[in-house]
């Protein structure tokens, strides 16, 4: 398996991984995912087998605090922010990637980019009751206050905020 940095010419294959994951309960737009793509501070991972995508990782720098509302931009922190966070918007595994522990592998390229970016957390939104997975690799939840539980609600399922901090 090879992970790499995510390009817009992988925008077909993370929209097939996407509706594989969720269904039809959390398909974000195509225009939404290749803005995402096309974004020069994207910092997006693709895994792949034999040249093809299995799995993918949506993420950014951002402000501590902030939630990106489902199928809403990513909003990168000014770049003058000492205190920022790695954003883990999107991960998601395809049917043939499963049970190869791909998403582990996503989640420490992560903590270690944000490592050298200078994060001091990396923060999600757990859904589709995937906090027992994000809490086994650091993640905790918090509660969220009143304008991010508005962004929350955006979300089709029981969404909740979570953070780690980046050692």
């Amino acid at each position: 398996m090879h992970i790499r940095p995510a390009t817009p010419d992988d925008l077909d294959a993370i929209m097939s991984i996407q509706a594989e994951a969720y269904g039809q309960t959390l398909i974000e737009s195509r225009a939404c995912m290749a803005e995402r793509l096309n974004m020069q501070d994207s910092l997006s991972l693709i895994a792949a087998q034999h040249n093809q995508a299995i799995a993918y990782l949506l993420m950014y720098c951002s402000t501590p605090g902030k939630i990106t509302p489902f199928n809403g931009p990513f909003i990168a922190c000014p770049e003058n922010t000492t205190i920022k966070t790695l954003y883990l918007h999107d991960l998601a595994v395809s049917n043939s990637g499963r049970g190869l522990g791909i998403a582990t592998q996503l989640i420490e390229q992560a903590r270690s980019c944000a490592q050298k970016l200078g994060c001091h957390s990396m923060s999600l939104v757990a859904v589709q009751d995937a906090l027992p997975f994000w809490q086994k690799n650091g993640f905790h939840p918090l509660t969220a206050n009143e304008q991010q539980n508005l962004t929350l609600n955006s979300y089709a399922d029981n969404a909740v905020f979570c953070i780690a901090t980046v050692d």
